[in-house]
């Protein structure tokens, strides 16, 4: 079962361009957990913690790095599942490896990327995303999904919270937050 937004055509005849993709009833994961809040136990975070790495996983075998894994980037499918969504700045690259270990990204996004899901590798000029961003990022939204769907640092000013990430000075995962989700985002970050 995939764990990304299945699309099933492009109309790109004349503009605006129009993409059919799966629907996804649930909205957008984000959304779920701050209204649902304390409603959803522990195991049903840790599912949608798998189902992103699961998903994250797919992408990266298929060289493609996603660059924007956020909460608010995934969907919930009829079914429940969580699906990771919003490629718009994702990028597909011939030799995965390669491009971790050599390549900044010669054709940079917009500075629109949200700046608290950024690697601190991806703060530097030229910026640099791969599958560690990813990984990154992915750590990030964990924070998110044991947080009710709250991103690190709400009202900090964002110089702040550039010095915070490149100091690796990441926010304590939330109380009630498993012991081996803790040491998973703290080996990440």
């Amino acid at each position: 079962m995939s764990r990304n937004l299945q699309m099933f055509g492009v109309a790109c005849d004349h503009p605006p361009i129009l993409i059919v993709m799966e629907y996804c009833p649930g909205g957008d994961l984000q959304t779920h957990l701050r209204k649902q809040k304390l409603a959803i136990d522990v195991g049903e975070r840790i599912v949608y913690t798998i189902e992103a790495a699961r998903g994250m996983r797919y992408l990266h075998r298929k060289n493609c790095i996603h660059r924007d894994l956020a909460a608010r980037n995934c969907l919930i499918s009829a079914k429940g599942s969580m699906k990771i969504a919003d490629f718009g700045l994702s990028k597909l690259v011939n030799d995965l490896e390669k491009h971790d270990k050599e390549e900044p990204d010669k054709d940079e996004p917009s500075p629109q990327i949200p700046l608290r899901w950024m690697a601190p590798e991806s703060l530097k000029r030229p910026m640099k995303f791969s599958t560690k961003t990813d990984v990154w990022s992915f750590a990030v939204m964990i924070y998110e999904i044991f947080n009710c769907g709250i991103k690190p640092w709400p009202d900090d000013p964002p110089k702040k919270i550039a010095t915070m990430i490149r100091k690796c000075n990441m926010p304590s995962m939330p109380d009630g937050t498993p012991e081996e989700v803790k040491q998973l985002t703290s080996q990440i970050w």
